[in-house]
């Protein structure tokens, strides 16, 4: 069967027995998930609910019917008989009442309308209708368990649909106060918690006394979810004066008031109250001395305000100089409390406690008039503890306070109980008994409720007590406490408890009586080693045994009861005993120096036969108390301390502790005692103390001479080490003695005075006597010496020493020091050393002046002064090698001053010595003041005379790559000259090295260029470039260290060594691949050659690789790589010095003769020594345009105008060359030039190329033409400047420009004028065949390149591309 519950609606309203307010209670409306085909009661409505008047409760318990009552539909019908057909059951109802007659009465359920009492059902058919219940009345009786099953039904086609009614009793939830205080006269804050979560509460106001309030008095119910045991806060305001009660209902989550709470209000309180604790979450706890997993918690608390303050004296945890007083009591209440102690313990010392932290700003204060203390007004944030042994009250109580501004303290103490949920059954717990007597007990329980208690004894324990009703006792809530008598023996007893309230009875409790209990005796055991002997050699202090007792189940005890069996075992025990240094093996006690072994045993109060003789033995404790006692003996190595003098102090050794691994200090001797023996165990080590070295002293007459060391009778020789450090260890059969030898002390004359009798004054006291000059000390004694400075003198220090001159330590303060006396026996003088006082000496500390003297006495400089620096300037002609050992350097200070060059040993004398300086080297001098406390530093520095050196003795040009030196020049006059042959460094002259040998304190500036006064370079060190051009003199200045200048003129001049000649230049074609070509050369050396296409462009023959040997003569030259057509060969030969020839042209005819193409008309050079001309053309037609290259050589230029052309005719007319182009008239013609060293007086612009290509310079004009190669992109070129006396130049050298159009560069000179270079760029116009490409090529702005070739004639070769 399913069955499906639904919850009732919850109503507010509270019933009482008899009557229920009209409207009643209202089982919901409710159906079955699933449709069904039988009726169904959807809703039950009463408003009466009825005990007999005869019935009867149990305290705090009315029978009322509450709200929250439930329908269940069952899901399917349940038949009321077995195989029923008619009959069955359609569900189940549930009424709540807050409890049961105590007399097995009858309920009711009326509906009478006589007496408006009435019932009534909702029902939902489900079909067709049918009829409802026709009974008047719905009874309960608890013979049926308070279950009505057949007084609510339905009926319909001859069946009947019961539903039965239960009555069910509810745990209501029961209100606790946490706390209440009136916060003022019209207010008041009220803590309480439900032991069930809510959802509301509601509350009523009434004077003391007076009658509970109605239902209608409570105030409207106050929204406030609260989960189970949590604090609710009550805030009231708007109270009357006079007592209150405070009436406070809630409404728990299945909507059932709780039990009503009521709250005493007195008046307001003349002193500050704690109003609420505000602890949300409840503090969490932490257990000590309990097993782990001890989890006992807090589960709520409480604070009860004393109606009148009590007040706490100063030994009881209150203030000696405040007022104090307890004004409440908190409670915390733990769901649990231990009740055993820890093993061993009592409730006097047990260290059973729980710890928790009260959070800043918990307390709710109620000042109630009073002023808080400005500084500490409340301590309530802290951590409390809370002790079993206190009765689990805080030992911090005196923490918990309210202050005020008058300084009287507050204090709320802290207890702790454990909790007892409220029920309406009893519960007993906590039940407790002592033994007082043979006979008596004393029994003591905790009870939930008051009403009668109920006990029997029994000598046994049962294990299900019955019929407990004898002794009736009227119980209390709270503890119970009372007495038994009649014990007919001394053994333990049973007492069995229970507690009744109306019909509640509580479950059996009990409590064991313990057996009657008698003193397990043992005396402290006076063991040396062990505890503390004082006199007589009686125990001092503390508890020491030798014996240990134990029950049946090998628990420690002092007590037992007749019949128990005790266990006695020889063991080291008790509060003074040191376990970790302590053990017990076998029948001895061992200690860290000494052992005790069991020797019998002493018994009284018990027979034991036969006496016991071993280390433990076992008896049945008597009716009476037991002494057991072992008697031992100390046992291990003889040891005896003694002295020959009577010592009034105890004497200590020390002994290793092997467990700890360290000394300790044992008394060996007491004051005045000659000697005293001991025991110490075997293999003990020990030492004598420190203190005990030759030299301690007795009486201040006798000092220890030494300490012989004896075992069985020898002498023995032990080391320092042995004796104080290391220790010597006893060993089997050892007994040694210990002997200290003392002797009389010796004695000195001491005697005191000073270094300067007109300075001051000394004096000695010895022993802190009387002061004198003289006096006699012993050894050991301590002398004080005193000084006594004279005006303007103070002590700087002590010097003592014997009459051999052997040094005394002294310890020195101020005007005293002291020292003590050695043993020698020798007169000891002590000397007070005193010195002028820097606090009344001069302060003055100024260097006056500074002067240098010769060996006759002869000034030979005095200083300048500038602040605190001196600068002695040496005369012209003063020879500074005889500076340092010759010159004298004189220095005037300050007077009582004094002067030491920094860092020397000694002062500098006032009559100065020789100065030992050197030359241009700065020294410092310190003058210090007469005071010893000021000093200046000064500097001086000797000049020597400065050089008037500015002579240039060597020039030399260095390799760019490694600095070696290419060729040194040779001066004539001012004028140095360099000269060179080798071409490559002409021609990269401006990248060499020039390094000047010149004073080393002079200076060298480059007209226009680089000068060394400044940066890191030097012309000197040869790392600076030149930047000079070939036959270009430059200026240089030399300037001495004294200004004085002079200037040469470095020229580098380029000496051409002679070029090889070509002659005889011949070509025979032997096929249309090969031909023989002959030349003589003038001199050996590497010949090279470049073939060309007849007419084509001069081309530059590579004369860097692929050459061969040429020889002096006729040389031949093999090709056999042609094509065909006519051809030019040019030659060049280099020699061995790397000069090279003119390149020597050489036509190759076509092989069989051919068709020469246009351009009939030759053009031949004839150039003189100094550069080379070369034509864009060898052969050209009448009208072409030529272009003429010259390329000086390095130092050389072409003369301006000699650039001409002339016709190869007799008479033929001779034409000047303009910007290097001219065009070609109907004729053979000859270009020759002229070539001239370059100008020395030319500033400007010198040199200027372009890819290698230079370019010819026009100083006159300012222009500068330069011919690139067929094919250059003039738009992005690079040009290489060189120039005289240029400071600036725009655009620089280096830097890429676009020269399609003339571009001007402006210089700035070295004079500060400016000059301005127009440069333009030509490019060779090319062969026919590079012209023809060039327009067949041209895609963009010709026709297609076949339709331009058809109008073509073949000249028999191809362009170059093709």
């Amino acid at each position: 069967m399913k069955i499906k519950k639904l919850l009732a609606v919850l109503l507010a309203a509270l019933f009482v027995a008899g009557l229920l307010p009209l409207g009643g209670i209202t089982l919901p409306a409710a159906k079955a998930e699933t449709t069904v085909d039988w009726p169904q009661i959807t809703e039950f409505t009463f408003n009466n609910f009825n005990w007999p008047t005869s019935a009867t409760f149990d305290d705090g318990v009315t029978g009322a019917a509450l709200t929250g009552a439930t329908i269940t539909q069952y899901t399917e019908l349940v038949p009321q008989t077995e195989g029923s057909t008619t009959q069955f059951y359609a569900g189940e109802m549930v009424i709540y009442v807050d409890g049961f007659s105590n007399n097995e009465e009858n309920a009711i359920i009326r509906n009478r309308a006589a007496n408006n009492e009435a019932w009534s059902i909702t029902i939902e058919w489900n079909g067709a209708e049918g009829t409802k219940t026709p009974v008047v009345n719905v009874i309960f009786s608890p013979d049926k368990d308070y279950v009505n099953d057949s007084g609510l039904y339905l009926k319909r086609d001859g069946v009947t649909y019961y539903y039965k009614v239960k009555l069910v009793k509810y745990d209501t939830a029961t209100l606790s106060l946490i706390s209440a205080a009136r916060t003022g006269e019209d207010s008041a804050t009220i803590m309480f918690s439900s032991t069930a979560a809510g959802t509301a509460y509601s509350y009523a106001v009434v004077d003391k006394g007076a009658a509970a309030p109605a239902s209608g008095d409570y105030s409207a119910p106050v929204e406030a979810a609260f989960a189970a045991n949590a604090a609710v806060t009550l805030s009231l305001t708007g109270l009357t004066a006079g007592e209150k009660d405070v009436y406070i209902k809630a409404t728990d989550a299945n909507g059932i008031a709780t039990k009503t709470l009521t709250v005493s209000l007195g008046n307001a309180a003349t002193w500050p109250q704690l109003a609420a604790l505000k602890l949300d979450p409840l503090p969490t706890v932490t257990w000590n001395a309990m097993p782990d997993g001890y989890d006992g918690k807090i589960v709520g608390y409480k604070i009860e305000q004393h109606e009148t303050l009590q007040p706490i004296s100063p030994n009881n945890k209150g203030h000696k100089k405040y007022t104090d007083y307890e004004a409440g009591v908190i409670t915390m209440y733990l769901d649990k409390l231990p009740t055993e102690n820890e093993s061993g313990k009592t409730d006097a010392n047990t260290a059973i406690f729980f710890r928790y932290n009260l959070p800043a700003g918990c307390a709710e204060i109620a000042w109630n008039g009073c002023t808080p203390h400005a500084k500490t007004p409340q301590g309530f944030n802290m951590g409390v503890i809370q002790w079993k042994k206190c009765g689990w009250e805080s030992t911090a109580t005196a923490s918990l306070y309210l202050r005020t501004e008058d300084s009287v303290y507050y204090y709320y103490r802290v207890t702790a109980e454990e909790y007892i949920a409220p029920s309406d059954n009893v519960i007993l717990k906590n039940g407790s008994a002592t033994r007082t007597a043979k006979e008596t007990a004393t029994v003591k329980f905790f009870s939930s409720k008051a009403g009668k208690f109920y006990y029997i004894v029994s000598d046994t324990q049962l294990e299900s007590p019955a019929d407990i009703t004898a002794n009736e006792t009227e119980m209390l809530q709270g503890v119970n406490s009372f007495e038994i008598s009649g014990f007919a023996d001394s053994a333990a007893k049973y007492v069995y408890i229970i507690g009744k309230n109306g019909n509640a009875q509580s479950e059996v409790l009990e409590v064991i009586v313990p057996g009657m209990i008698y003193k397990l005796n043992h005396e402290v055991q006076a063991l040396e080693g062990f505890i503390a002997i004082g006199k007589n050699d009686v125990v001092a202090a503390g508890d020491f045994y030798t014996e240990k007792f134990t029950d049946a189940n090998g628990n420690e005890i002092t007590t037992a009861s007749p019949g128990d069996t005790v266990t006695v075992t020889f063991e080291a025990n008790g509060g003074r005993i040191q376990k970790p240094i302590t053990d017990t093996v076998g029948d001895k006690i061992v200690g860290e120096c000494k052992e005790y072994q069991l020797q019998s045993w002493t018994i009284d109060g018990v027979d034991i036969t036969p006496v016991p003789t071993g280390t433990t033995f076992t008896f049945t404790m008597p009716e009476n108390d037991v002494t057991v006692q072992a008697v031992v003996a100390v046992v291990g190595v003889p040891v005896k301390i003694s002295t020959n003098i009577q010592i009034p102090q105890y004497v200590f050794m020390r002994y290793y502790r092997a467990k700890s691994s360290s000394w300790s200090a044992s008394q060996v001797m007491k004051p005045n005692e000659l000697e005293r023996s001991h025991i110490y165990k075997l293999g003990l080590t020990l030492c004598m103390e420190e203190q005990y070295k030759p030299g301690y002293e007795v009486n201040g007459t006798y000092v220890l001479d030494k300490i012989e060391v004896y075992n069985n009778g020898t002498l023995l020789t032990p080391t320092d080490e042995e004796l104080y450090t290391t220790g010597i260890t006893l060993a089997e059969g050892d007994d040694y003695e210990f002997r200290f030898v003392f002797r009389a002390k010796a004695f000195s004359q001491i005697t005191v005075g000073a270094n300067d009798a007109q300075m001051g004054s000394a004096t000695l006291s010895v022993n802190g006597g009387a002061a004198a000059e003289t006096a006699i000390a012993y050894e050991n004694d301590t002398v004080t010496l005193t000084a006594a400075p004279g005006e303007r003198y103070m002590l700087t220090g002590w010097k003592v020493e014997d009459i051999d001159g052997t040094a005394i330590d002294i310890t020195a303060s101020e005007l005293t020091a002291t020292f003590t006396v050695p043993s020698t026996g020798k007169a000891i003088t002590a000397t007070a050393l005193f010195d002028i006082d820097p606090d009344k000496a001069s302060a003055q500390n100024a260097l006056i002046s500074a002067a240098l003297y010769g060996e006759d006495g002869a000034l030979i400089a005095a200083a300048d002064r500038e602040g605190t620096h001196f600068e002695i300037t040496l005369p012209d002609g003063y020879n500074v090698a005889d500076l340092a050992e010759k010159a004298k350097l004189v220095l005037d200070y300050s007077p009582y001053a004094t002067a030491r060059l920094k860092g020397a040993d000694s002062d500098w004398p006032a009559e100065g010595q020789a100065c030992g300086m050197t030359a241009g080297t700065e020294y410092t001098f310190v003058i210090t003041a007469e005071n010893k406390r000021d000093a200046q530093e000064y500097t001086v520095v000797i000049i020597a005379p400065k050089s008037g050196d500015n002579t240039m003795t060597k020039v030399e040009l260095l390799a760019t790559a490694d600095k070696a030196v290419i060729a040194e020049g040779t001066l004539e006059g001012d004028t140095w000259t360099i000269t060179i042959t080798d071409k490559a460094v002409a021609d990269n002259l401006t990248m060499q090295y020039l390094r000047l040998t010149y004073d080393e304190k002079a200076i060298v500036a480059m007209a226009g260029g680089y000068g060394d006064a400044t940066g890191d370079f030097k012309w000197r060190n040869g790392d600076v470039m030149c930047g000079m051009s070939v036959n270009q003199p430059v200026k240089f200045t030399v300037t001495a260290e004294n200004g004085d200048t002079k200037e040469y003129t470095i020229v580098v001049k380029y000496d051409a060594p002679a070029a090889p000649e070509l002659t005889n230049g011949s070509a025979e074609r032997t096929s249309d691949k090969e031909a023989t070509v002959k030349f003589t050369s003038g001199e050996a050396g590497t010949y090279y050659y470049a073939v060309v296409n007849k007419g084509a462009t001069t081309p530059k023959v590579d004369t860097t690789k692929n050459g061969k040997n040429a020889v002096a003569g006729e040389n031949t030259i093999t090709l056999n790589n042609l094509t065909a057509g006519a051809r030019e060969i040019y030659i060049v030969v280099k020699n061995a010095g790397g000069v090279e020839s003119a390149a020597l042209k050489v036509d190759i005819p076509a092989f069989g003769g051919g068709t020469e193409q246009p351009g009939e008309f030759k053009i031949t050079i004839s150039v003189p020594k100094g550069g080379t001309l070369t034509a864009s053309k060898t052969t050209a037609g009448a009208g072409d345009t030529i272009t003429v290259t010259a390329t000086p050589d390095a130092g050389m230029q072409l003369v301006a105008g000699s650039l001409t052309y002339t016709l190869a005719v007799a008479g033929g007319e001779t034409k000047k060359i303009d910007n290097f182009t001219f065009t070609m008239p109907a004729g053979d013609v000859s270009l020759t030039c002229k070539w001239e060293t370059k100008s020395t007086t030319v500033d400007g612009i010198t040199g200027f190329s372009i890819n290698g290509v230079s370019g010819s310079i026009n100083q006159t004009n300012g222009t500068i033409s330069v011919v690139m190669p067929y094919g250059t992109d003039v738009s992005k070129l690079v040009p290489v400047i060189s120039g005289n006396n240029i400071t600036d130049m725009t655009p620089g050298s280096g830097v890429m420009q676009n020269f399609s159009k003339p571009v001007t560069y402006t210089v700035t000179l070295a004079d500060g004028t400016t000059k301005t270079y127009t440069v333009t760029v030509y490019v060779q116009s090319g062969t026919a065949a590079d012209q023809m490409w060039g327009k067949l090529t041209d895609f963009y702005n010709q026709v297609p390149w076949w339709k331009y070739a058809e109008h073509q004639q073949s000249y028999g070769r191809y362009p170059r591309y093709w």
